[in-house]
């Protein structure tokens, strides 16, 4: 076994704490930076799920049964029928 003088000892060990210091700091420095590329994701699902929303809401308002009528009206030149156009087919109905 080799013998090492003192300044030899302390200076391999002053060498591996700081070897393992760099290291500590470095996997900080990553951790930090996945943290930050997460918080990204976050607010990207955030944003998406504020889109759906309103996209939602949109959906709704153009799907109403009042829109549709009002479209069909100044679109296609539709109306509702009036009473005395309707015909109500019952049982055995013609």
């Amino acid at each position: 076994m080799i013998r090492l003088a003192g300044p030899v000892r302390v200076a391999l060990a002053g060498a591996a704490i700081l070897g393992s210091l760099s290291l500590v700091a470095w996997r900080q420095g990553q951790a930090f930076d996945e943290l930050e590329a997460l918080e990204q994701v976050r607010e990207g699902i955030a944003i998406r799920e504020v889109e759906l929303i309103d996209l939602t809401h949109q959906i709704t308002a153009l799907d109403s049964r009042e829109r549709v009528r009002r479209e069909a009206e100044l679109r296609l030149g539709l109306r509702p029928a009036q009473e005395h156009e309707m015909r109500f087919l019952g049982e055995g109905g013609r």
